[in-house]
């Protein structure tokens, strides 16, 4: 598990990676397992009962020499990385592992889980569909964790069986062996992709019904909160449904908190939001009584929070690399941009400047205004575009046009960056800051800050396969990264001779996204700038939308 950079654990516990960045150093280990310490202890004193891992069959490579009569299979290389070797479930070396990690989490802790999760398959597929192995290779993780703690339970992703390889006989062969008092399912994606409702229950298995929403942190202001409420209780009163609870998987936080706010009051309340009274409440406990950003907030929530449950990964284009191939919109909700702008107008015209929220939640909607404006702007270089590739003549003019309207996309991105930086929970600085922090010497910080850079933009080492999955709208990135790939296009435009030379800024590109994860990078400090996001958004109401200032 150790053999892989410090943000990369959870794909090397599920068999995805191995070796990449790697291996940590001894102090960054240490640093964890106190740190793991300290939240176990708090979980136990909230009376949260933890999940901890238990073995799912992934082992180093160097394992294989020496134990030459073990049975081992080398897994499918995932999205670009190297290949991982599953130990076979059904050999005897299986349940000796599986025993020694509990064993050795008792040790440590002085206390058994008895939840353990263990993914054995997570976006990696089975070597045979032959029944037998499906239900065996489950039922020996789940002996390998009673082993050692026979009141074990396993808790286990429902994410695999998105995967078109399980059909329905599949999954039923997976889980037909498993008592089924001793697992639970987490339905990952039940609100976008439910699993639950094609496999009857997941053949009546108990399972948690799941918002999992947000892939990676992206931007954006979206979800579908009557779709939560609606669909979790229409889940719940299926006849003899197993759901057990209800639970948040978003691959990431600090984004859309009205989503998960009415989830967990779902959870507990069946909360119903058909008459907006719900909406109204949680604006109140946000920022106090405010007629004006409940009436905003109405507007936003009818036209950002009513339908779209997960964004494509391509989303926004502004932080996707270029293409002028494809200069389309890429947001659901740019036919929508009219209710986007009066909303934000008047919530910059509460003028809560004391409140924190009010700050933070104008700096995002600001940051969405902006978008709206690339997506304008876009729009018009795809106009300049077209002419520059169909002038016969007056070329020149044609070109100097298009050069123009890509660095108004770019002037874009220095007022967003600007906005952002309001804000240090939206600061790259603020992240490699962080990041940093767990080196004890100057080698081990640069490599856990060249791993942080790399999860935010190529996640990976081939830009290829997950390149900007985890995009972030933050300062510093925009700035320095998303900025200067589309100036590598104004300039190979501007240099162009004609239109058939503008196509030349994809490796140009490649070759800056590869170069800004090595090299060194300038840290500025993580603080929030000097400008108020009052002031920012006044100004770009000014400059962008002044039809919203009259």
């Amino acid at each position: 598990m150790l053999s892989v950079a410090s943000n990369h654990q959870r794909q090397r516990r599920m068999g995805n990676e191995e070796g990449w960045e790697g291996p940590l150093s001894e102090d960054f280990i240490d640093k964890r397992h106190q740190l793991q310490l300290k939240i176990l202890e708090r979980m136990r004193l909230l009376g949260m009962m933890p999940v901890l891992p238990a073995f799912a069959g992934y082992v180093p490579q160097a394992m294989e020499p020496l134990y030459p009569n073990a049975s081992f299979i080398e897994g499918e290389r995932w999205n670009g990385f190297g290949p991982t070797l599953l130990l076979q479930p059904s050999d005897p070396l299986f349940a000796q592992i599986a025993e020694m990690i509990i064993e050795e989490q008792y040790t440590s802790y002085g206390w058994l889980s008895h939840y353990y999760n263990a993914d054995t398959f997570n976006e990696m597929l089975p070597s045979s569909r032959d029944p037998t192995y499906l239900s065996e290779a489950a039922l020996y993780v789940l002996q390998g964790i009673k082993s050692y703690d026979p009141s074990g339970k396993w808790i286990m992703q429902g994410w695999m069986f998105t995967n078109h390889w399980w059909s329905l006989s599949s999954i039923e062969a997976y889980l037909s062996k498993l008592p089924r008092e001793d697992v639970l399912v987490l339905d990952l994606n039940s609100d976008a992709e439910p699993v639950f409702s094609r496999t009857n229950d997941y053949f009546h298995t108990s399972y948690v019904w799941c918002l999992l929403h947000n892939f990676g942190g992206r931007p954006g202001v979206y979800g579908n909160l009557g779709a939560i409420t609606t669909q979790s209780s229409k889940a719940l009163d299926r006849p003899d449904s197993t759901m057990v609870g209800m639970g948040i998987t978003m691959e990431a936080t600090q984004q859309n908190p009205i989503v998960y706010d009415i989830m967990l009051d779902a959870a507990w309340q069946g909360t119903n939001v058909g008459d907006g009274s719900w909406v109204d409440e949680w604006v109140s406990s946000r920022y106090g009584s405010s007629a004006e950003l409940q009436k905003a907030w109405s507007i936003i929530s009818s036209a950002l929070y009513n339908g779209e449950v997960n964004p494509p990964t391509d989303k926004w284009i502004i932080y996707s690399s270029p293409s002028l191939s494809n200069l389309q919109c890429l947001c659901s909700y740019c036919h929508k941009e009219s209710q986007v702008h009066v909303a934000w107008s008047m919530f910059l015209g509460a003028n809560q400047t004391g409140s924190a929220l009010w700050r933070r939640d104008l700096t995002v909607f600001t940051a969405l205004v902006l978008q709206t404006a690339a997506c304008r702007q876009l729009k018009v270089i795809e106009t300049d575009l077209w002419n520059y590739w169909q002038a016969q003549v007056g070329q020149d003019v044609a070109k100097q046009q298009l050069v123009a309207s890509l660095q108004g996309l770019i002037d874009i991105y220095d007022i967003l960056d600007d906005v952002l930086a309001t804000d240090i929970n939206l600061q790259l600085a603020c992240w490699l800051e962080d990041a940093g922090s767990w080196g004890n010497d100057a080698n081990a910080t640069a490599l856990l800050r060249a791993g942080a850079r790399n999860q935010i933009t190529l996640w990976g080492p081939d830009p290829d396969d997950l390149n900007d999955y985890a995009k972030k709208s933050w300062s510093g990135l925009v700035r320095y990264y998303y900025r200067e790939r589309w100036i590598i296009v104004r300039d190979i435009v501007a240099a162009s001779k004609d239109s058939r030379g503008i196509n030349d800024y994809t490796a140009a590109i490649r070759d800056f996204e590869l170069a800004w994860n090595s090299r060194p990078y300038n840290m500025s400090t993580c603080k929030a700038g000097e400008r108020s996001i009052y002031e920012l958004a006044q100004e770009v109401r000014r400059d962008y939308y002044p039809e919203l200032a009259q």
